[in-house]
């Protein structure tokens, strides 16, 4: 019992047990065989204490045995705070369509977007480079993703269960924000989401933080609902655009969903919209990305990518994973609070990884595992 629960510590703690914590365990189990424990009672009582310890509960950051201030985090601290990659594809598995509207959707196709988005992702982040991920054309695909949602005839080899990767056409397709997936989790039950996806775009590729309308502004914005029922998305989002007290906010978020209008429910490439008119996709991108102008949602992808704000924003959000951000304890002069992305910390990775001789995802990872942000820390004075 005393090897078993030993054992468990070390696997709960993530790290070796020092021989004072070594000590305490195994005078817990003293105890309990002296007051007569089983061995299951003592294996019971055993993973109480251990799941009870501050060591299992807290992920602790004291360095190594200096004084200093400025403290090296242990490579046991270090790895206990990273966290594996997780590609936002979970609210695929929600997504509820008509049948109705779009009865070429089901279950299968759905499991095939998700599959494609997984092979995908691996290509991209671990065989290319990282622009890759807005711009590639690589695609992985079955016979129903081919035939149905891109268009294409299916590749020799594809099945329904079997996936061949093919070459999307050039002038539809570019990266990762115009693949099914994407573009199919922020639909409606009828319909797409312009400003669903404007907000995924912000939030995920600038680092924007989209906060819901004030209270004192619900009024207003009911008011404009009601006036522009039935109209396109696209001109309810041009109308947003237009208006003084919704352009403040909505600038930041409705030029990329704007961006992305040719792309229908599924992500099918389309040219009119849901009322048969002719589909605008043209628009004037938000600050984060210097105010420029694209066409579609090809020439969007590609202009994010080349882009300095594209790798500062997912440089802050890796230092989010590998700093297990707690933004209400960020306060707290010992825990990290997680860099804005024009911070000197995000700054510094990113010119690090334009300097290096690849622009790989492993390089960018390299570095930010590199950064003063995930290997030191300040001690509380």
């Amino acid at each position: 019992m005393r090897a078993f629960v030993d054992a468990f510590a070390g696997r709960a703690y993530r790290r070796p047990l020092s021989a004072a914590e070594l000590d305490s365990l195994n005078q817990e189990i003293a105890d309990l065989s002296a007051l007569g424990s089983d061995p299951q009672e003592i294996a019971q009582y055993g993973v109480y204490a251990v799941l009870m310890a501050p060591e299992f509960l807290y992920r602790t950051e004291f360095g190594g045995s200096s004084s200093s201030s400025d403290v090296a985090l242990t490579p046991y601290e270090m790895a206990t705070g990273a966290v594996s990659l997780r590609y936002r594809l979970n609210l695929l598995g929600e997504v509820v369509i008509d049948p109705v509207h779009v009865p070429e959707f089901s279950p299968a196709l759905e499991d095939a977007m998700a599959t494609e988005s997984r092979m995908f992702l691996d290509e991209v982040l671990w065989h290319g480079q990282l622009g890759d991920l807005m711009t590639s054309t690589a695609s992985f695909v079955n016979t129903d993703l081919a035939t149905i949602v891109y268009g294409i005839p299916a590749p020799a080899g594809a099945t329904a269960t079997d996936f061949v990767r093919v070459e999307l056409p050039a002038d539809q397709r570019a990266g990762v924000l115009t693949r099914a997936a994407f573009l199919t989790e922020l639909a409606r039950t009828d319909i797409e989401s312009l400003l669903g996806r404007g907000i995924a775009v912000a939030e995920r590729v600038a680092c924007e933080l989209v906060a819901p309308p004030s209270d004192a502004f619900a009024a207003e914005e009911y008011a404009i609902i009601q006036a522009s029922a039935g109209w396109t998305q696209e001109a309810q989002a041009r109308q947003r655009l237009a208006l003084p007290d919704c352009t403040g906010c909505h600038a930041f978020m409705d030029p990329y969903g704007l961006a992305l209008g040719h792309y229908d429910i599924i992500g099918r490439m389309r040219t009119q919209d849901e009322q048969g008119r002719p589909v605008d996709s043209s628009a004037v991108l938000p600050p984060a990305y210097g105010n420029q102008p694209v066409a579609d949602g090809v020439d969007l992808s590609r202009k994010i990518a080349a882009n300095p704000t594209f790798t500062a924003c997912l440089t802050q959000s890796f230092l989010h994973y590998g700093l297990s951000d707690l933004p209400t304890l960020a306060a707290l002069p010992t825990l990290p609070a997680v860099p804005a992305p024009d911070s000197c910390v995000v700054q510094d990775i990113a010119t690090r990884f334009a300097a290096a001789p690849d622009h790989t995802f492993a390089r960018l990872l390299h570095e930010i595992i590199r950064s003063p942000a995930m290997t030191r820390r300040l001690r509380a004075q």
